[in-house]
């Protein structure tokens, strides 16, 4: 399944294309669950799958303006976990900025 690469714990980010194909999974309603349940449960790992958060954040946002009504839909009714993950980052880039940077290369 291309989200779970395009959210996998390796140094790049998902490409432009990975994106698309994410976002056109999400025009049918099982296509949606499935991506979005992958994304969820990416959202809630921790300890040093933070990359996977990180990315998972960068496909929420590229659905939030590309995806289906059905994945707008359950962005907003998730908006509460996206902000805690927001919040998570944020401390990880306010009190461990070097680390943080180093390990995005």
């Amino acid at each position: 399944m291309q989200v779970l690469d395009a959210t996998d714990n390796g140094p790049s980010g998902p490409d432009d294309l990975a994106l698309a194909e994410i976002a056109q999974a999400t025009e049918t309603l099982s296509g949606c669950h499935m991506v979005m349940d992958v994304l969820w449960t990416r959202l809630s790992e921790t300890g040093n799958n933070w990359r996977r958060v990180y990315k998972s954040l960068a496909v929420i946002k590229y659905l939030a303006r590309n995806g289906s009504e059905y994945a707008v839909r359950d962005i907003a009714q998730h908006n509460s976990q996206i902000s805690v993950c927001d919040l998570k980052l944020c401390w990880m880039l306010l009190y461990f900025p070097t680390i943080f940077l180093y390990r995005l290369k």
